[in-house]
């Protein structure tokens, strides 16, 4: 399992030993992963209309294969509904290990981020672009999370910012933030290895790698 963790800024907490709104708080509420920002270079060139093409899933060899394998067109065609998918599958498969990771009872919002339409424009950017590079900043970040869910206590979510199969990182900005003022608590950059079967479970993999380096994160600031 690797994980590299890129800091484009230091978080507004980094002179800090401790962030005590997270040394306070007894538990936080997921609200999911927010895709609606994403940028993703696939290893597919989808530049034939006559190909049936099939989304590798990486070095392991594993592939996702529509059972009708019916021709996909463009990238949105083929990947419209998978955002709604990754964060399924991350409320059912990874909250146990966030809630390890970041020693905090965790409690899932029905209010999640809801599914991002990848079949608007900007997301797929060709095959050759690279997660190690990113246009968002903390900025960017405040400014999604000033839309997501309101409410009492500490939420946590994920900003999807690349999925990149060239080097093989999916990178996003986990951040905490107070639900009554949407108030970023802490945020930083973090990339993962993408790891699984199909291409679902292998990018997902990403973010579940994302999840595990919160442990550190946890030990250094609360």
């Amino acid at each position: 399992m690797l994980l590299a963790l890129l800091a484009l800024s230091a978080p507004s907490h980094a002179k800090s030993t401790r962030i005590p709104e997270m040394t306070a708080a007894t538990s936080v509420t997921w609200v999911g992963i927010d895709y609606s920002a994403v940028k993703i270079y696939t290893a597919e060139t989808f530049d034939n209309p006559n190909t049936p093409y099939q989304i590798g899933g990486g070095g392991y060899g594993y592939f996702y294969s529509p059972p009708d394998m019916r021709t996909y067109k463009t990238q949105a065609d083929a990947f419209a509904d998978f955002t709604q998918m990754w964060n399924t599958l991350f409320t059912t498969d990874a909250l146990d290990s966030l809630k390890d990771a970041i020693k905090k009872d965790v409690k899932p919002t029905a209010a999640a981020n809801g599914p991002t339409d990848l079949a608007t424009s900007g997301h797929w950017l060709g095959v050759n672009g690279t997660a190690k590079e990113t246009d968002m900043t903390p900025d960017t970040v405040n400014a999604m999370v000033a839309k997501w869910p309101t409410g009492t206590g500490i939420g946590l979510g994920y900003v999807a910012d690349r999925l990149s199969k060239v080097d093989e990182l999916g990178c996003y900005w986990p951040v905490f933030y107070d639900m009554g003022t949407h108030a970023v608590i802490w945020t930083e950059r973090m990339c993962g290895e993408p790891s699984g079967a199909g291409y679902r479970n292998y990018w997902l993999g990403s973010a579940k790698h994302v999840t595990s380096d919160l442990e550190d994160v946890r030990k250094k600031n609360w």
